[in-house]
């Protein structure tokens, strides 16, 4: 789920309401189904016109914005897993009495962490502010440099550190070294940004959320390596990909 280039560039207005306007398209920032704005779509025994439709997609097929974005995770969001928690208790509408009981934590503690949180939402304005006016003074986005431009994380990433500092030009580089004509790969990777980098390519084989079994990823993965067994593993144990807890679906993250 959304380690797409469009939602880290998405306006504040964009991410509240889950999806862009791209000229005569919609596009849904979580998964990237568009629809034409000025085409009519079948919805519920009616027709309406695709920004409609794409607003139901969203609600029928992500629950909502803000359930996108707490299904992040906590290192995409820079927050610690237990502030995630209370987010997702706020976000229930749960109670403070309910959420301690829950937790097993004092009304205290629950006050802290909304103190704590608000403190974070006020630093994060302004750091938001301080690198947009960063941008606009230098013309330019944080992540150019002189003659490419860094490639974000995916979203889902367990952790962020410098095995994801990886430019375009490196990226095109490594999959042209790796993988042949057919897609295929033709060796792992031993160095950790280069396997990175080899399997969010491998990922995009996947469509975000949609759940698969054993045998379908196997399949899938078969014709990209042999050692299909590897790459399921690693594909779950750098975030791409997450499973039941029997193995019994995968989806992408």
């Amino acid at each position: 789920m959304m380690e797409k280039q469009e939602l880290w560039d998405a306006s504040a207005e964009e991410m509240r309401r889950g999806y862009r306007i791209m000229e005569d398209e919609a596009e849904c920032l979580f998964c990237g189904q568009r629809y034409y704005t000025q085409e009519i779509y079948a919805q519920d025994e009616r027709w309406v016109l695709g920004e409609r439709k794409m607003k139901s997609h969203v609600k029928n097929v992500h629950g909502s914005p803000l359930a996108m974005l707490l299904k992040l995770g906590p290192e995409a969001l820079g927050i610690s897993a237990m502030q995630l928690e209370m987010l997702q208790a706020f976000a229930c509408g749960q109670s403070d009495q309910q959420i301690a009981k829950e937790k097993g934590v004092t009304l205290s503690t629950i006050r802290n962490y909304r103190f704590k949180l608000r403190e974070k939402q006020k630093q994060a304005q302004l750091f938001v502010m301080m690198m947009t006016l960063l941008n606009e003074n230098s013309g330019h986005s944080i992540q150019q440099l002189s003659d490419t431009a860094l490639i974000d994380a995916h979203a889902a990433a367990v952790m962020r550190d410098e095995r994801y500092e990886l430019t375009e030009k490196e990226k095109e580089t490594i999959l042209k070294t790796y993988f042949d004509p057919q897609g295929a790969l033709k060796e792992m990777p031993a160095k950790a940004k280069r396997k990175l980098a080899v399997l969010a390519q491998i990922a995009e084989n996947f469509k975000p959320e949609v759940r698969y079994t054993e045998k379908q990823i196997n399949t899938l993965l078969q014709r990209i390596w042999p050692d299909h067994v590897y790459l399921r593993r690693a594909l779950v144990e750098y975030g791409f990909f997450q499973r039941t807890a029997d193995g019994s679906a995968y989806w992408r993250k």
